[in-house]
């Protein structure tokens, strides 16, 4: 986590706008303590989440943690159903910016079918609002009852689409569809086209093909490419376990996200 936070001071990403740095699924025990809080796994977290937003404030980033709005996360954790004021008091005492608050296993079954995010949704809202901390609301529920409709009263940005999946196509039909609902996004409340997949590779073939060219910024603090300014949505990177920084260097040993290339 520390690691990847240096990467984006030394690689420049924050200076562009890139501050938040997420931990996302099984970052916690696999079951609750005797009062019914979270615990983060130690094996993870060896001096606990606080030590290490505490770090990551003192650089100037912020720290992003992922939860869920059913019983189970999707990698199969303890879910906030039920918990929603508990967790959230307990991830603003532990200095938290940012909460991905994911669709599993709220009704019946893994996906949930039929079960309406419009009931359950706003709890966490409501919770948030009252944990004495202001903590940026990502609802990750797959662009389920036409979240886009709604979603500007209860969270900071939303999940329009399923997941992404690391090929163009994904991409493309995702962009498309974000396009004609961009009137619904404005500052503060976002359609989330999910996170790219920037493994080395793919990320020198493809996406340098439409996020070389920055459009916009608004007051959450990230950039847009072209394709994700057209839904009015925020940007967002996921590197896996670690980073490799040869990736982010041009054949001439330059830096690829410096300010001049990316303008």
């Amino acid at each position: 986590m520390l690691a990847t936070a240096n990467a984006f001071v030394s690689l420049g990403l924050k200076d562009l706008g890139y501050i938040y740095v997420n931990s996302d699924d099984c970052w916690a025990n696999e079951s609750r303590n005797s009062s019914g809080y979270l615990v983060p796994n130690p094996s993870k977290w060896p001096n606990g989440i606080q030590a290490v937003t505490n770090e990551l404030h003192s650089m100037g980033l912020k720290f992003g943690l992922y939860g869920d709005a059913g019983r189970e996360t999707c990698g199969g954790y303890p879910g906030s159903q039920g918990h929603e004021a508990q967790d959230a008091d307990t991830i603003a005492s532990w200095g938290v910016d940012y909460w991905k608050y994911d669709n599993c296993y709220t009704g019946t079954g893994f996906n949930n079918a039929g079960a309406n995010t419009t009931t359950y949704y706003p709890t966490m809202t409501n919770a948030l609002a009252n944990s004495g901390r202001e903590i940026l609301f990502s609802m990750c529920q797959w662009g389920r009852d036409y979240v886009w409709t709604w979603a500007a009263d209860v969270g900071n940005s939303w999940r329009m689409s399923g997941d992404i999946q690391n090929n163009w196509a994904s991409v493309a039909s995702i962009a498309a569809f974000a396009a004609t609902i961009s009137q619904w996004a404005a500052p503060g409340g976002f359609n989330d086209l999910d996170m790219m997949v920037c493994d080395s590779s793919y990320f020198i073939t493809r996406m340098l093909t439409y996020i070389a060219t920055w459009e916009r910024r608004f007051d959450c603090g990230r950039r847009t490419s072209p394709f994700w300014a057209l839904g009015h949505c925020e940007i967002s990177y996921y590197y896996g376990n670690g980073y490799d920084e040869d990736s982010f260097l041009d054949s001439g040993g330059h830096k690829k996200p410096s300010k001049s290339r990316l303008r």
